[in-house]
């Protein structure tokens, strides 16, 4: 499998810069993850393949693009449709995933890929099963989960928060349903911003308040959101 890189710039010119190299055809490359050491992680889980996950088969990869060299990682659970992040001290954090098909249920799977011993470590699990969540840091160095299908097959309006440092999850307070994959991104003052199909706006999940954004603009459903460096979505 090769997967081509595209960059689009912010005046929509659309050009291919690279192609990932090529993987076994069945390795459905449906996570990439960048590292501060340079290697990337890339995350298939069953792939979206029935027969894979029946088998117990779910697969990684970690690839230098500096040598070229990738090597497949042994990975515990299905993380296929998950939701990841970089952890404060560099590792990523994988969370939800696949716990069956035909409907798709929800996982509750949590792990840390540490970039230097490449090896997937089990943290504290997910308090509600997601399958298609989003997942940012916020300012205090913890990990917001929103959004995705729940374990009854319906879209939560729980968020939760992971603590790297005690490794604990906590469901919070506050409510609010988002499309699956939400497009989420850290504000400066600390609310996180939605690019939503249809209210876009800020959104503090500790106090449950939502500031709908001004211009009174719908997002488009294929939409792609972006932050600037100094956090203004």
């Amino acid at each position: 499998m090769s997967v081509a890189l595209v960059v689009v710039t912010a005046f929509g010119d659309r050009r291919t810069v690279g192609l990932l190299p090529s993987f076994p055809s069945d390795f459905n490359a449906v996570h990439v993850v960048a590292s501060p050491t340079g290697k990337i992680l890339l995350v298939a889980g069953s792939g979206n393949n029935k027969a894979n996950f029946a088998a117990g088969s779910f697969t990684s990869y970690i690839w230098d693009p500096v040598t070229d060299e990738r090597r497949m990682i042994p990975t515990p659970e299905d993380l296929f449709c998950s939701g990841h992040v970089l952890l404060p001290d560099g590792r990523a954090l994988v969370g939800g995933g696949t716990l069956g098909y035909g409907p798709f249920l929800e996982s509750t799977a949590m792990y840390a890929f540490n970039f230097e011993t490449e090896v997937y470590e089990a943290v504290d699990r997910l308090q509600v099963g997601r399958w298609y969540p989003s997942v940012i840091t916020a300012p205090d160095g913890r990990q917001l989960f929103v959004g995705g299908f729940d374990e009854t097959g319906k879209k939560t309006n729980i968020p939760e928060i992971y603590d790297p440092v005690t490794n604990t999850t906590t469901i919070l307070p506050a409510r609010r349903t988002f499309p699956n994959y939400p497009r989420i991104h850290q504000a400066a003052d600390g609310t996180s911003f939605h690019a939503t199909t249809a209210t876009p706006g800020f959104w503090n999940p500790f106090a449950g308040t939502y500031k709908k954004a001004g211009g009174g603009t719908a997002v488009a459903p294929n939409a792609m959101a972006s932050c600037f460096v100094r956090g203004r979505p």
